[in-house]
């Protein structure tokens, strides 16, 4: 029933009504009482009924005040027609001050009541706040700012977690080392400026090449490292082929290059199966793959196995 419509939203006046008429019978009935000694209890009475009313009503504490003086206001009334004479001190202490009593506990009790949410609320929001930035700043300390790619900081734990997937998997990972032919002489031309943007534009191609499986890092300067999973040989080459060529299509000026007038790139790879190799040894069989790219000439790619 508290939770049908129609009653959550005429619950106040529902309340209200039935509060104001309650405390006029009561007040009205004891009061009509002849005995002394019952008109004494009756008070009594009337104001545990009034903070009962104020206190288990679930009304804010205005409308059980005005559900109050109104009923209040009543039982004068029915007094007045019925001659029954009552001190007027009686009725102020028991109905006057008994609202005015019960109204401030209300009001005390439910700024508590609000203190408390209040804290709870700052308290809850405070361990949100505190996750999100630690989880900004770990994702900060992992991340380079230049590309949003990963960095070297998280590279050793990410691809530790990789080969140990690998090895239980007993399927593959190619782990390709990237270098931008002469860049240095590029940022040499153009500026630092333009540098930068050229090497956003390599991060942005080898994203686009590479599944959210996959891996994808700066690893310093203009070098950058590839790590694909659950892959084959022929899959890797591909993809690394795919790579340059996209490099190649986007034709960036490198008028300082002394193999291309554009940019180009230089990619080592190795393939890694189920074998006792820590990361770094994997990491370096790419690096000296790389190497003889460059020895080759530059603007392609080499393989060599482990």
């Amino acid at each position: 029933m508290a939770k049908h419509p129609i009653w959550k939203n005429n619950y106040s006046a529902i309340v209200s009504t039935v509060i104001c008429i309650s405390l006029t019978i009561v007040q009205s009935v004891l009061f009509l009482t002849q005995s002394l000694a019952m008109t004494w209890r009756g008070t009594l009475i009337i104001i545990f009924a009034l903070m009962f009313a104020y206190m288990c009503s679930g009304l804010r504490p205005l409308h059980t005040f005005v559900a109050g003086i109104i009923a209040a206001v009543l039982t004068c009334i029915v007094l007045g027609l019925t001659a029954k004479h009552v001190p007027p001190w009686v009725l102020f202490n028991v109905m006057i001050l008994g609202n005015l009593v019960g109204l401030g506990l209300a009001i005390l009790t439910v700024s508590t009541e609000r203190v408390r949410f209040l804290q709870s609320r700052i308290i809850e929001l405070d361990k949100k706040l505190y996750e999100i930035l630690n989880k900004h700043l770990t994702t900060i300390s992992q991340q380079d700012t230049l590309t949003l790619l990963g960095n070297r900081r998280s590279f050793k734990y990410q691809m530790e977690e990789m080969i140990q997937w690998t090895q239980q998997s007993q399927s593959s990972l190619a782990v390709l080392f990237i270098d931008v032919d002469f860049f240095k002489m590029f940022n040499d031309v153009y500026g630092h400026q333009q540098g930068d943007l050229a090497l956003v534009r390599v991060a942005q191609t080898l994203k686009r090449h590479i599944s959210e499986d996959d891996l994808a890092i700066r690893y310093g300067g203009e070098e950058f490292v590839i790590v694909l999973v659950n892959t084959n040989l022929q899959e890797s080459k591909q993809i690394a082929e795919n790579i340059l060529q996209d490099i190649r299509d986007q034709k960036i000026v490198h008028e300082k290059s002394e193999i291309s007038a554009y940019l180009t790139l230089s990619i080592g790879m190795t393939l890694y199966k189920n074998k006792q190799m820590a990361y770094d040894e994997i990491l370096n069989v790419a690096d000296n793959a790389l190497y003889e790219s460059k020895r080759l000439g530059r603007d392609r790619l080499t393989y060599l196995e482990i």
